[in-house]
């Protein structure tokens, strides 16, 4: 199961020139909604929730882990922080973290989860500019990370505009089944032309959480049938800004290491077995994978 929490604030409101949260009872309010929606995940057994970039604070995110160490949760959290900022050399950088937990014999020093801060590699034009204006120099990250998981096989994170950024998304074709994307950012339209296009280049899921103030968050996957391949879509603020649903990237594992691009799904005339989990398997119901994907 995964939850999307396309929490909302206006970015104008909250954050000072320099893109900071304007006070501590701010960093407060975003704190109660990203615990929230962590409640909302553990309640419906998720085993991810995904928030969009800028939202929470790092002390936030240390009263997070901490909740979570006491209530025994192996959620994974992925959720956009604060800028982390070097004021003595005036740099700033965009920073998400995914906090990933920690196996019990592994566990050394008591933790519950390890916390990777993976730095945005792309910042928007405006966010630069900004930034600018007010002395600041952006700081580019320099690792894009591939997690592993038994139940979300492969997945990984790319921050808002790291998204549109080709070379990126290239060195994760054949990498991954899922792809998460948390965003604060108000050109959907664009986003979704680049979903679109990466579920089939990089043949994965696509999870967009985005500010739902700012615009639209989605969920998208290789399914031949249209109305099939949306699996989530938010527009728009709502009273509930958790949203939890099922979805299988390992069928999407499967037929990145079994099929090949020269050979059409849509011929296939019987269901197969898979064999992680003994369900009927239809290979005709999925989008053909792109046709220089060959496993020979």
């Amino acid at each position: 199961f995964l939850t999307i929490a396309p929490i909302s604030y206006d970015q104008d409101k909250y954050l000072n020139p320099e893109m900071d949260f304007l006070n501590d009872e701010i960093k407060d309010l975003l704190f109660r909604k990203v615990l929230l929606g962590v409640d909302e995940a553990i309640k419906n057994k998720s085993h991810i929730i995904v928030f969009p970039e800028l939202t929470l604070s790092e002390k936030g995110l240390s009263k997070i882990i901490d909740y979570l160490k006491r209530k025994g949760s192996r959620l994974v959290v992925i959720v956009g922080l604060e800028y982390k900022k070097n004021r003595s050399y005036m740099r700033a950088s965009n920073v998400t973290a995914i906090c990933i937990p920690i196996k019990r014999k592994f566990n050394l020093f008591g933790e519950s989860h390890l916390i990777i801060r993976q730095i945005k590699n792309f910042p928007m034009a405006e966010e630069y500019q900004i930034l600018h204006e007010n002395g600041y120099n952006y700081e580019s990250g320099n690792a894009l990370y591939l997690f592993k998981s038994s139940s979300w096989k492969n997945f990984s994170i790319l921050t808002c505009s790291d998204f549109l950024s080709l070379t990126l998304r290239w060195l994760l074709q054949r990498q991954i089944q899922t792809l998460f994307v948390p965003a604060a950012n108000i050109d959907t339209s664009t986003y979704e032309v680049v979903s679109e296009s990466s579920i089939r280049e990089l043949y994965c899921i696509a999870v967009v959480c985005n500010n739902q103030m700012m615009g639209k968050s989605y969920v998208i996957a290789p399914y031949y049938n249209s109305f099939d391949r949306t699996v989530f879509s938010h527009t728009g603020e709502t009273i509930s800004e958790f949203h939890s649903f099922g979805i299988k990237p390992s069928d999407f594992y499967k037929i990145q290491k079994d099929y090949q691009g020269n050979i059409p799904f849509r011929k296939r005339k019987e269901k197969e077995k898979n064999s992680s989990d003994l369900e009927n398997f239809d290979i005709r119901e999925y989008k053909q994978l792109p046709p220089d994907w060959l496993n020979l």
